[in-house]
């Protein structure tokens, strides 16, 4: 079994990668959160420095490109190829109303014939390791279902797969008789990647598709960060709170050493809140007091007020 971090937009980027994989154990592999993909005229270094490789030693990376020109991907690839990447994944999945109305990500799904030209375009490069994100499509899963018959005879690495609809967003309860179609379809390696929020989760994956070997864990392993530990041992874990503290003490001196104000440092903690308040079993009203902090003191006070050291 492989285990993946996956990508979250503004989330699990470097510092909090490096941090993470200190003090959890499990996940084999990071998809990094996208970066645009841009033509090599409007080249920035800036717009890499999340997967510089002095900013994640020790983790193995994936880079992930955002784009629908096949130029710029092609340049953007040849980029990170120049700075000692291999494998490269392309977003086919944000579901993001701002990324999908420019016919990036979830949107390009209804255009295969521009995802293929794009495709061609970057498989001409020598030594990569090219891979694809995908949700079932943007309005209809025969969007993705159109898609994958088209793939079967390319040399794309692997297919991640959200079983989702692009316009579903995150809400309700993932397709798995449309993942189904795609896993018997494709001639590629399958990433199951949706909801997995417990091992059991899992075994009913395993159970029902027994060669599925590879799965991606997003939000449920930032409402569980043992998650990863949980899936591959079915011993108990101890020291929970203690490992959890040591790794949001050590993660909260990054952010303040890589924000120029504790506000920005305020509003990055609340959003992670919304996840870690799941794993503290915390109820919404607890949750709201978090949120309603105004300050960095204020939020620890409320951590000491319910207990949670």
């Amino acid at each position: 079994m492989k285990i993946y971090l996956a990508p979250l937009h503004g989330i699990t980027l470097f510092p909090f990668r490096n941090i993470f994989f200190k003090h959890f154990k499990g996940v084999d592999e990071v998809v990094a959160p996208f970066v645009p993909a841009v033509p090599s005229s409007r080249f920035n270094p800036r717009l890499y420095r999340d997967i510089l490789p002095e900013n994640n030693l020790n983790i193995t990376v994936t880079p992930q490109l955002l784009g629908h020109d096949k130029t710029a991907l092609r340049e953007s690839c040849k980029v990170l190829q120049s700075m000692g990447y291999s494998k490269i994944n392309w977003n086919l999945g944000c579901p993001s109303k701002s990324v999908v109305k420019h016919g990036r990500g979830c949107g390009l799904m209804p255009n295969t014939s521009v995802i293929m030209e794009i495709i061609e375009e970057v498989l001409n490069l020598e030594n990569l390791e090219f891979s694809l994100k995908i949700r079932l499509g943007l309005y209809q899963p025969e969007e993705s279902e159109r898609l994958i018959e088209n793939l079967r005879n390319y040399p794309i690495s692997e297919i991640i797969i959200h079983p989702r609809l692009g316009v579903s967003q995150y809400e309700g309860v993932v397709d798995l008789a449309g993942f189904e179609k795609l896993y018997r379809s494709a001639t590629q390696p399958v990433i199951y990647n949706g909801d997995i929020q417990t091992p059991q989760d899992i075994e009913n994956l395993q159970k029902r598709f027994p060669k599925l070997e590879h799965f991606m864990l997003g939000r449920g392993l930032l409402k569980n960060p043992f998650l990863a530990e949980e899936i591959r041992s079915s011993n108990s874990i101890s020291d929970k709170k203690f490992r959890f503290w040591s790794f949001y003490d050590e993660y909260l001196e990054i952010l303040l050493s890589h924000f120029q104000n504790r506000q920005g440092v305020l509003s990055h903690l609340k959003e992670f809140w919304r996840y870690f308040y799941v794993f503290f079993k915390l109820d919404d009203t607890v949750l709201n007091d978090f949120l309603r902090s105004t300050s960095l003191d204020e939020l620890e006070e409320q951590v000491c007020k319910y207990g949670l050291r």
